[in-house]
């Protein structure tokens, strides 16, 4: 505890000089050095103080003579208590101890704290008020920082009574709890003697009736010596009892016995008595082994490689109290081939309690096939399993092998032929053949294709399986790419080399014709102004209010159908522009086939307009074909003609600002 700690560290009335030269000492007053028997009574701590200090102190006393009743502290002091028990001083324990915090210096003797006890029986009290015995002897100046040596000076307060006071001890530590317990002793056997002494700790006689006459002892608890019954036991004198424990059972016990006296205060003392009966000294023998579940007595091997060798652990224990003495071990039962013991450090052996000893087994099968089982013999003279049998079992398994199992993409997948089928020209598909390890052994692969390389048309273009070693059940995979190059049927084979001993190389055989190109559409768009295929529709000059149309062919000039989608959905015509007649939208179109759009310009401005619209279809190398129109828009003139006067500029010109419609300015005549 240091910052208000850090002035509270070393003892209770800690009294420092200013300077580690000078030394504190604390001096303890009784009110009485002699109190009786209930009376209360205090005790004075005074310190001599040179400045300021703080100390951390220990409280001890004899709880079976004395009671803490509280705790003070003296002006201007503080006390802190550590670790409580029941008020601000413990009962026993450590505190701490201050000086003011405001004061700088306070030297001089002062009265720090008064301690009231309840004297409860005769003897020393044994009150100590002393360093805490932590890693610093002395106590903390709070100024210099030092650590200053004490002197203590404890006052002696005996306990008397006026009359007789009858005080109980036995021995077994702790002596004064009224307890006598004897531990574990053997069925049958008797115990070492204890003895509890009764001391007279008043002033006037101490008279003792007739001991365990109320509540007397049974067995296998028995007095076997007693100097107390009808004595008169003088001041300070003590007379003795002797007890034995001799238990005819296993398990615990307990009882009880009085001790009766004429103590105005403990008429009768009773005294409590407890033991453990335990069996007699026998060897238990108990066998392990070190396949789980250990304790079952069985021993399974698993599967072993035939020829190959796998050994286990059997362990002897005396899990006992006295020697286990082990026979002949596999004597009577034997172990045959294919088990054996390898090796026997039990056989014969005396083993102490806990000692333990080992036997290992083997099992080699030379043939594959199983489960084999045997068993062995552990005999032994433990008086409960004079003989204890450990079954073995296993089975013969083969060499691990390793088996290369080729599948590929094109069914079926285990007929090691890839036929890609009939691919069209400039087509080149690929199919992937998968190498796997249907053995038990690491499959160690070669370089794919390396004795027997692929030609074109024909190429590996993906190989996770050269030079690799898979483990059991592990795959890698090839892919092999077919691109014709002409209309003809096409043959080739590659090889997988392995350490397979049955399949050392496995041979895939690939096949592929090359065919024509397939039949495609092909879009071809045309419209009624010349140039026909530009794709731009113009109107050129239309006299306002007046209209014009035009047509758009959509021809298919592929060989396979042309499939149209909705005209003008993805980009729409605006006004003055818009579409009268759609007989292409949805259509499919055979070789040669065409279908029409009719567009409409009505122009209701003097003005330039520009827009243009889409054509979807499956046209595999042009999936949208745009059409642009365009047109301008003119004043027609008093005669009937076509005019550019002010007013109908203006009127059509106003009309146009009106109009709400998706086109643009480009001139204006």
């Amino acid at each position: 505890m240091k910052s208000q700690v850090s002035k509270l560290f070393a003892g209770l009335v800690a009294l420092l000089c200013s300077a580690a030269s000078l030394a504190a000492s604390v001096t303890i007053t009784a009110s009485t050095l002699t109190p009786n028997v209930g009376d209360n009574f205090t005790m004075t701590v005074t310190g001599d103080v040179g400045n300021t200090f703080a100390a951390t102190m220990a409280l001890s006393f004899d709880a079976t003579k004395v009671a803490y009743v509280t705790g003070a502290t003296l002006s201007p002091w503080n006390v802190f208590t550590r670790n409580p028990a029941g008020g601000p001083f413990p009962n026993p324990g450590v505190f701490d101890v201050e000086t003011p915090t405001a004061t700088a210096a306070n030297p001089g003797v002062y009265n720090v704290a008064v301690l009231t006890f309840q004297a409860l029986a005769a003897g020393a009290a044994n009150i100590v008020i002393n360093d805490d015995g932590g890693n610093v002897s002395g106590w903390f100046d709070a100024d210099t920082a030092d650590y200053i040596p004490v002197t203590y000076t404890q006052a002696s307060v005996t306990v008397t009574s006026n009359g007789p006071a009858i005080v109980v001890t036995d021995s077994v530590a702790p002596m004064n709890d009224l307890q006598v317990p004897f531990g574990q002793v053997t069925e049958g056997s008797t115990s070492a003697t204890q003895t509890v002494t009764v001391t007279n700790g008043g002033n006037q006689n101490l008279e003792l009736g007739v001991v365990a006459s109320a509540n007397p002892l049974a067995g296998p608890f028995t007095i076997v010596s007693d100097s107390c019954s009808g004595m008169t036991v003088t001041p300070a004198s003590s007379c003795v009892v002797g007890l034995e424990f001799s238990p005819v059972a296993i398990g615990a016990v307990q009882d009880s016995f009085d001790i009766p006296s004429n103590d105005p205060v403990t008429a009768s003392v009773t005294v409590q008595v407890s033991g453990t009966g335990q069996g007699l000294p026998a060897p238990d023998i108990a066998v392990t082994d070190s396949v789980a579940p250990t304790t079952d007595q069985l021993v399974p091997f698993g599967s072993v490689v035939v020829n190959q060798t796998a050994t286990q652990t059997i362990t002897v224990t005396n899990a006992g109290t006295a020697n286990l003495t082990l026979g002949q071990v596999a004597m009577a039962n034997p172990l045959v081939a294919p088990f054996n013991t390898l090796s026997d450090g039990c056989s014969n052996q005396v083993l102490a309690p806990s000692d333990s000893c080992t036997v290992q087994v083997q099992f080699q099968p030379t043939a594959v096939g199983g489960p084999f089982s045997d068993s062995l013999d552990i005999p032994s003279d433990d008086p409960d399993t004079a003989t204890v049998t450990v079954s073995v079992t296993g089975t013969g398994a083969p060499v691990p092998v390793p088996n290369i199992v080729v599948t590929d993409s094109v069914s079926p997948a285990a007929d090691l032929i890839v036929d890609f089928g009939d691919v069209s020209l400039p087509d080149a598909p690929t199919q992937t053949v998968t190498v796997t390890n249907g053995g038990t052994a690491s499959l160690v692969i070669g370089t794919v294709a390396g004795a027997n390389p692929l030609a074109a048309p024909f190429s590996i273009t993906a190989n996770t399986c050269s030079g690799q070693t898979l483990a059991p059940a592990a795959t890698c995979t090839i892919t092999v790419r077919f691109a014709p190059e002409a209309i003809q049927p096409y043959n080739e084979a590659f090889d997988i080399p392995s350490n397979d001993p049955d399949d050392a190389i496995v041979t895939i055989t690939l096949a592929g014709s090359g065919m024509p190109a397939a039949s495609l559409p092909d879009i071809v768009v045309t419209d009624s102004v010349s140039p026909a295929g530009d794709r731009v529709v113009d109107f050129g000059d239309v006299t306002a209010p007046n209209l014009a149309t035009q047509t758009v062919t959509v021809t298919n000039a592929g060989s396979g159908s042309l499939v149209i989608g909705t005209v003008a959905a993805a980009n729409p015509l605006a006004a003055p522009f818009s579409i009268t007649a759609d007989n292409c939208s949805g259509q499919t179109l055979a070789p040669a086939a065409a279908c029409t759009i009719t567009v409409r310009f009505a122009p209701d401005a003097i003005q330039a307009y520009n827009d243009n619209f889409d054509i979807p279809s499956n046209d595999p190398d042009q999936a949208t074909v745009t059409i642009t129109v365009g047109g301008r828009g003119i004043a027609r003139s008093l005669s009937g003609g076509s005019a550019t006067d002010p007013a109908t500029l203006l009127v059509l010109g106003l009309a146009g600002l009106l109009a709400g419609r998706r086109r643009w300015l480009t001139s204006v005549d």
